[in-house]
């Protein structure tokens, strides 16, 4: 094991190493930070992967034996209620997919990002996902200068952070 390789959080010369089967690929996803999620959109064009492990997968790991050969490496790290298999807290893999707005949940200015492709991030972002308006739309005005005065007074701070939860959202 060397500093800077990746657990969960894959790049994609990592990935090729594996030389994972097919099966395993489908546990692979693209993975988005903030060198891809900007105020207003997201650049589908992802540089890092997600070893997606949910429950079904930490039940059924040995169906995955490259990914638990390169998740066994780091058993002494590891150190989630589901280790080392599992991911802590994975959340529904319906709130990835589709028409969504990612909010920077810690951030100076508002900042929320569209996007309509697949796109899994960390507990970095809130995911917004209302049915009855027009995401654009939204995405337009939660950016707005009105919204951040707004949030402003109604949010919790960290010195000049704002911290934009689901509370204020909804």
């Amino acid at each position: 094991i060397k500093i800077g390789d990746g657990i969960f959080i894959l790049k994609t010369e990592e990935i090729d190493k594996l030389k994972l089967t097919q099966k395993e690929k489908q546990l692979m996803k693209p993975f988005y930070t903030t060198n891809e999620l900007f105020r207003y959109y997201g650049n589908p064009k992802n540089h890092s992967w997600i070893i997606y492990s949910d429950m079904e997968v930490r039940k059924n790991i040995n169906e995955y034996p490259h990914i638990k050969a390169h998740l066994d490496k780091f058993k002494k790290v590891i150190t989630s209620d589901f280790a080392p298999y599992g991911l802590h807290r994975a959340r529904e893999q319906k709130f990835f997919e589709g028409e969504k707005i990612m909010s920077l949940r810690k951030t100076s200015s508002p900042y929320f990002a569209y996007t309509d492709f697949l796109c899994y991030v960390s507990q970095t972002y809130f995911i917004i996902k209302p049915q009855d308006i027009n995401l654009k739309y939204l995405t337009g005005l939660l950016n707005s200068n009105l919204m951040y005065f707004w949030f402003k007074f109604k949010v919790k701070k960290q010195g000049e952070q704002l911290q934009i939860d689901k509370e204020p959202l909804l």
